[in-house]
C-alpha cells in the first residue's frame, strides 16, 4: 500500500503566515544580564521621572522633569520666598522713612530689620514644608498638564507677534574691560534682522566708559559714547555723545556735559538736528537741587530757528507712585508765537 503523506496548511495572519514559535528553555546568561540592567535603571529613577518619561518619552521627559525638579529643591524655594519678603520689607522701609522724623529713623529701620528676619524665617519654613510637597506632587503627577500649559503660553506669545528685542551678550576681557554684541531678530511672525550692535565697555577705579555702535535694517546707523569719572570729593562728572545717521540728508548729533554732587546737579548740552530743508542747532542747560523728597530746578534752551524755552519749579515726591509740583515757564516757537505762565504738575502711577 502506498504511504499517505499528510499536508498541513499554516495559519495565516493579516499579512502572511504566522511562524511557529520555538520552544524556550531556561533563561540564558544574556537574558539575566539584560533584566538586571533594566531593573537597575528603573530603581535609579523616581516615580515622578518615570511618569514623565512614560508620557513624553524617555529623553524629553527625563530632561524636562530634571529641569523642573532642580527648581523645586528646598534651597531654591527658600531663596524665592526670602527674595519676595525682602522686596516687601524694602517697600515698608521706604514707606516709613518718608513718614517719621529724623529722630525716629533709627527705630523705624530696626523695626523693619526685625520684621525682615522673622518673616523670612517663617516664609522659608513654609516654602519648604507643605507648599514644597504640593508643588513636587503636582510636578510628579501631571507632566502633560504642565507641559501643555507651557506650550500654550509660548504659542500665545508667538501668535501675538511680539517683538523679540535685542539678544545680547558680553565677553569679559579682564581688568574691567569687556566687549558687547547683540542682534535684534525682529518679531516672532516676521523674523528678519532689525539691528546689529557691537561695542566696548570699561568699569573700574571710579571710571566708567562705553562706546556702542548700532547698525539698523534701513541702513541707518548710530554711535553712542559715554564717559564718567568720580571726583575726589565724591562728585560725578560725565560726558556723553550720540550721532544717529538716518540717511544722507537726515541726522541727529548731541553732546552732553554733566556734574552731580550731594544732591546738586548741573548739565549743559548742544544738539543738531538735520532733515530735508532744515538744519537746527540747540544750546541749553539746567541746574537742579534735591533733598529728601523735594527737588527744585531751572532749565533753558535756545535754537537757531528762533525758538526758545525756559522753566523753573519744584517737585515733591509723596511716595513711589505719587508726585506733585509747580512750574513757571516761558517759551516761543520758531514762528514767533509766545506763551508763558504757571502750571501744576501731578503724577500718579497705578
Amino acid at each position: 500500500m502506498p504511504s499517505q503523506l499528510q499536508h498541513t496548511t499554516p495559519t495565516r495572519g493579516p499579512s502572511g503566515p504566522v511562524p511557529s514559535s520555538p520552544s524556550r528553555g531556561p533563561a540564558g546568561p544574556q537574558d539575566t544580564l539584560g533584566n538586571q540592567a533594566l531593573q537597575d535603571s528603573l530603581s535609579s529613577k523616581s516615580a515622578g521621572q518615570l511618569t514623565w518619561e512614560a508620557a513624553l518619552g524617555e529623553s524629553l521627559g527625563s530632561k524636562l522633569y530634571e529641569a523642573l525638579s532642580d527648581k523645586l529643591s528646598d534651597d531654591e524655594l527658600r531663596q524665592a520666598a526670602e527674595g519676595a519678603v525682602e522686596s516687601a520689607t524694602d517697600k515698608l522701609g521706604d514707606f516709613l522713612a518718608g513718614r517719621v522724623d529724623a529722630s525716629e529713623q533709627e527705630a523705624a529701620a530696626a523695626l523693619v530689620s526685625a520684621l525682615d528676619a522673622e518673616i523670612k524665617r517663617i516664609a522659608g519654613a513654609a516654602a519648604t514644608g507643605e507648599v514644597a510637597d504640593l508643588l513636587r506632587e503636582l510636578v510628579d503627577d501631571n507632566p502633560l498638564v504642565i507641559t501643555s500649559a507651557a506650550v500654550a503660553a509660548a504659542t500665545a506669545w508667538v501668535l501675538s507677534n511680539q517683538g523679540i528685542g535685542m539678544l545680547s551678550s558680553k565677553v569679559k576681557l579682564g581688568g574691567g574691560h569687556s566687549l558687547v554684541g547683540g542682534i535684534d531678530p525682529g518679531k516672532t511672525l516676521d523674523l528678519a534682522v532689525q539691528q546689529v550692535r557691537v561695542g566696548y565697555r570699561y568699569q573700574g577705579g571710579g571710571t566708567s566708559a562705553e562706546v556702542i555702535g548700532d547698525y539698523f535694517a534701513d541702513d541707518s546707523w548710530k554711535v553712542t559714547g559715554r564717559f564718567s569719572q568720580q571726583t575726589e570729593r565724591g562728585g560725578l562728572a560725565s560726558v556723553s555723545g550720540v550721532h544717529h545717521q538716518r540717511n544722507d540728508d537726515e541726522s541727529r548729533t548731541r553732546l552732553d556735559l554733566g556734574y552731580r554732587h550731594d544732591g546738586l546737579g548741573a548739565n549743559a548740552f548742544w544738539e543738531r538736528e538735520r532733515s530735508i530743508g532744515s538744519d537746527v542747532s540747540t544750546l541749553g542747560g539746567s541746574l537742579s537741587a534735591s533733598r529728601d523728597d523735594w527737588s527744585a530746578y531751572m532749565r533753558a534752551q535756545a535754537s537757531t530757528d528762533g525758538s526758545r524755552e525756559a522753566a523753573g519749579g519744584f517737585h515733591h515726591r509723596v511716595d513711589d507712585d505719587m508726585t506733585w509740583g509747580v512750574e513757571g515757564f516761558s517759551k516761543r516757537d520758531a514762528f514767533g508765537q509766545a506763551d508763558r505762565g504757571v502750571q501744576a504738575v501731578f503724577k500718579w502711577r497705578f
